[in-house]
Parts: C-alpha cells; structure tokens; sequence
C-alpha cells in the first residue's frame, strides 16, 4: 500500500519528468501483480465488496470530519437551509451556517473596507459612504452552495480543525469589470483565501438608493496575485498577497486547493471541466528544493 501511495503522490505533481511517467508505469505494474498475489492468499479478500467498502467508509468517517462531504452528494432536491442554517431572499442558493456572531463594535478596519465596497457599488465617494454606514452586522464562519456546489470556512474556522490539508477557506471567485470605451464588462477569475463572512444591514436611507434597508451577505477576502490566470486551465502560482477586499458572496464560486511545491505555491482547480497536466522536459526533480 505504501508503495501506491508514493506512486500517487507522484501523479499529483503539479509538474512531472518524462522519466517520471515510465517509473509510474512500471510501479504501477508491478503494485498490481502484489495485489493480486494478496487476493489470492488473504481469505477475508473474497469477502463482498459493497461490505468492504462500507467498512472503509465507516473508518474514514469515525476518523476524520466528513460532515460536508457526506451531505447529500447525487440528491440535491431539498437541500436548502435546515436547522439554524440561514439564507435570504436574494441570496437563495448561498445558506449561511451557525454559530453567529453579532458584531456590537465596527473596527476601522472593517468600516473602511465596507465604505470602499459600497463607494463603487454606488459610485459615490468613499467619505461620503462612511459617515451614512449602520452599525448592525452580523458575522459567522461557514457557508455552503446549493444545488451541488462546495461548502466553504473562513481561515479562522479551517485552522481550529487541526487538519491543514483540508483548508475550504482557499477560493476561487469572479468578478466583473468595466473598460474605458467598452460595454460589455470582462469577467475576471481571482483567487484568494476567506476571511470573513458578513450579513451587513443596509440604513434604511435614500443615499444607497435600491440598496436602501435590505441585507447584503458578504465576504471580507485577502486576494491572491495571480495576474487574471486561470488556474483550470493553465499552471498558476500564488505571487502574493494583496490587501483585503469585500466583495458580494455571490462572487464565490468554488473551493481551490494550495499546494507547496518548490518553495511556491500552486492553485488546484478543478471548478472547470478542463485539467492542465505539465511535463517538464528539462528533468528537472520535484523533490530538488535547491
């Protein structure tokens, strides 16, 4: 088993030799003939599969937090809010998770970051935003996507779990924007990881004109310099970190994975259809860190 577990490990470079795909193969081949040779000797391998397999699945979920991954996965009629679950009324495929968290206090921070959002929304100053901005916000840590889409965490959440491999907080999300001389607006793909989750109640005050009085479910995010790749369909590395933005959460649209490799870290999409697979002809060795 160990030996297909380096075998996989090694298909899953974001990168990969041509030397490499021969040794793949051959290990693979030779993984097989053991595996057979295992089923023939060990009498609990004629055992029925589907008994096997509901086995592994018990051990996987008594050992490990499946919770997202064990909700309805072929079935998603019905899979809206349930128990303290939340969603709102323009927001019906976005169901906002407990605990929640009302914030008695704006920060600076977060005042400046919701006046800078609201102010191009608008189209008005952010000076003037800031001093018609409410108080009344609430926050909480986890969020999901109907329909078969992904659960997501906020970057505080995903590290009380103990489990760094299965971070949700890294994700992909789209925005529009507007060229001078242009109409129609260019999507752009961005990355980044999720900061917070915010319901923020718009005043009930004509200066945010159609907002006025409504709730507004957003993400406070720390982008990722990418340079507008697509890492679905092309090999993407994270740059840097940018400042934080707060956008609309209905920019989110699915989970990315971050791998460390070479001291830098690639983006795993797989929000598309498409997959990118490299092969470096220069023989250069995943595991040469120099």
């Amino acid at each position: 088993m160990c030996q297909l577990v380096e075998l996989m490990k090694t298909m899953l470079r974001l990168q990969i030799t041509m030397a490499a795909v021969g040794d793949i193969k051959n290990g693979l081949s030779e993984w097989v003939q053991k595996y057979e040779q295992c089923v023939v000797q060990q009498p609990w391998s004629h055992l029925n599969n589907c008994l096997l397999h509901m086995t592994y699945l018990e051990q996987l979920a008594a050992r490990f937090d499946l919770e997202d991954e064990l909700q309805a996965v072929n079935e998603h009629i019905g899979d809206g809010p349930i128990g303290y679950e939340r969603s709102y009324p323009e927001y019906a495929d976005y169901v906002l998770r407990p605990p929640y968290t009302k914030i008695p206090h704006m920060s600076q921070d977060l005042e400046r970051w919701l006046a800078i959002y609201f102010s191009q929304v608008l189209g008005k100053r952010k000076t003037e935003v800031t001093t018609h901005l409410g108080l009344s916000v609430l926050s909480t840590g986890k969020f999901r996507i109907r329909h078969g889409g992904d659960s997501f965490r906020t970057e505080a959440v995903s590290k009380r779990t103990g489990q760094n491999e299965r971070k949700n907080c890294y994700v992909r999300y789209e925005i529009l924007q507007y060229s001078r001389g242009v109409r129609e607006p260019i999507c752009k793909i961005c990355y980044g990881h999720l900061d917070k989750i915010l319901v923020y109640q718009v005043p009930n005050d004509p200066f945010f004109g159609i907002l006025s009085g409504k709730e507004q479910v957003l993400v406070l995010l720390t982008p990722w310099k990418t340079d507008g790749q697509d890492a679905a369909k092309t090999l993407t590395w994270v740059q840097a970190k940018l400042a934080p933005i707060i956008t609309d959460i209905r920019n989110i649209k699915a989970v990315v994975g971050l791998v460390d490799t070479r001291k830098r870290s690639g983006i795993i999409d797989r929000a598309r259809e498409s997959v990118f697979s490299g092969f470096d002809d220069l023989g250069v060795d995943e595991n040469d860190d120099d």
